[in-house]
């Protein structure tokens, strides 16, 4: 019974935790959520005496085509690497789970190569991306289920970017950071060895606080919070009620026993 309630809270625990996730949706049709910084995954739209104004994008969508930096006068660059099946036959991969493709694919720091993984202990290096000139307006239609590889100029990042579907409404991604010369204290989605768990929450409707403005942002994660805490209040009271009633049940059937035990009934001594 104990060690039930202690999983059953365990897992409500991890149900609540909403991860910075980079993955998200782009709605063209939407005037507040049709752009995204891949830095730190918030929206690149903010708004001023009504009018929406595009700020640090990174990325947007028009329902058509992707476009790489598509404000300041920033430059792009991009190249398609093919859906995790025809990465692995293209380098010959077998007995190894295509959708490592994307999670394995990065810049190895002591060759400065990109490479994937090969099985579940070596990388592979794979061809030099052949990146076309940067450029303005840099932009393309995107393929459901290819991993690009993007570039931008500012910040001089480099990301992959996994297309999971797209129609003319909107366009879900997700995406990583493999470099970046700018700020990174706040940037979630950066590349990394760590171990991460996944919520599923995040694609059902959480994620979508990763496109809010700032201050939205901060209201969602400040709620987030608050009903992180009332979660674990209710199920803590709930776990002493279950504790209480599991301590009564035991010191009854003590007594029961107790009272029914002929070794502790009072006998007359007889000399």
């Amino acid at each position: 019974m104990l060690k039930s309630v202690v999983a059953l809270l365990l897992f409500c625990f991890t149900c609540s935790v909403i991860n910075e996730s980079c993955l998200g949706v782009l709605y063209p049709n939407d005037p507040l959520q049709n752009s995204v910084n891949l830095i730190n995954g918030h929206s690149s739209e903010t708004t001023r005496d009504y009018l929406v104004y595009n700020y640090a994008s990174y990325l947007s969508y028009d329902g058509e085509k992707i476009y790489i930096v598509p404000e300041g006068g920033r430059q792009g660059t991009y190249v398609n690497l093919g859906t995790a099946v025809e990465i692995m036959n293209q380098y010959n991969i077998q007995d190894f789970p295509s959708i490592n493709m994307y999670t394995t694919l990065r810049i190895d720091p002591n060759t400065n190569q990109y490479v994937i993984g090969k099985n579940y202990n070596d990388v592979v290096a794979i061809d030099t991306p052949n990146f076309p000139s940067l450029a303005s307006g840099a932009s393309f239609k995107p393929e459901k289920n290819d991993i690009y590889l993007i570039k931008g100029t500012n910040t001089n990042f480099t990301a992959k970017l996994l297309i999971l579907d797209h129609s003319e409404e909107k366009l879900i991604i997700r995406w990583t950071i493999i470099e970046h010369s700018g700020d990174t204290e706040n940037n979630f989605c950066t590349i990394t060895s760590e171990s991460k768990t996944y919520s599923l929450i995040e694609l059902n409707g959480e994620r979508k606080k990763n496109f809010n403005h700032n201050n939205h942002h901060d209201e969602s994660s400040s709620e987030s919070s608050s009903a992180l805490w009332i979660t674990l209040i209710v199920f803590g009271v709930i776990f002493i009620i279950i504790l209480l009633i599991c301590q009564i049940v035991f010191l009854a059937s003590v007594g029961f026993a107790y009272k029914n035990t002929d070794i502790f009934t009072s006998q007359p001594i007889n000399n």
